[in-house]
């Protein structure tokens, strides 16, 4: 994230009030119908239990063919669907892509409390009095409506899965899952 981190307001004004591109709308659309599903698909696994995935195998999903280096260790299971995964990396993984200088990378670790896996850019990174904020509704850096990252850690929570920024000098999110014996 940038340092000039804003939120975006209504206001009554000719030029505020032009309908975005219908393509953008589509996408945005889309984006958050997407969102809308997993989370509830997430909400009934939680009930129902039982679910993992491939961690490393769902990231690589995520990062669909772009240009990002991927670090996570080999048969590491994490006890939430596959489209989850993809769903809370997939955002992450743009932000980064828009915000860094030449590199985008992930890295995961097991802990004791779950799976950690970072999302790390070489951009400036959030902005320390703003990385409590970032996942606000409407909190933005760039051109975009500042719903990414609020609608990533409503996601992420819907199943358990701890959220974070970091004030680095560099852009690194957190992103903690849990291991299937954390709920077993």
């Amino acid at each position: 994230m940038s340092p000039g981190t804003r939120r975006h307001t209504a206001v009554a004004d000719d030029q505020d009030l032009r309908a975005p591109s219908t393509r953008t709308e589509g996408r945005e659309v889309d984006r958050l119908n997407t969102a809308i599903t997993t989370i509830l698909g997430a909400a009934r696994t939680r009930i129902d239990g039982g679910t993992r995935c491939d961690l490393r195998a769902a990231a690589r999903q995520a990062i669909a063919g772009r240009s990002i280096e991927l670090a996570i260790p080999a048969d590491v299971d994490v006890a939430v669907a596959t489209e989850l995964v993809v769903a809370v990396l997939s955002p992450l993984l743009e932000t980064g892509l828009r915000h860094a200088s030449s590199r985008v990378w992930v890295t995961g670790r097991v802990q004791p409390q779950g799976v950690v896996i970072d999302v790390l850019d070489d951009g400036p990174g959030f902005d320390p009095a703003e990385v409590d904020r970032v996942f606000e509704a409407g909190v933005t850096s760039g051109d975009g409506h500042g719903l990414g990252l609020a609608v990533v850690r409503r996601l992420a929570a819907s199943a358990g899965v701890a959220v974070r920024a970091v004030a680095a000098g560099h852009g690194r999110v957190e992103v903690t899952f849990p291991a299937p014996e954390a709920i077993a």
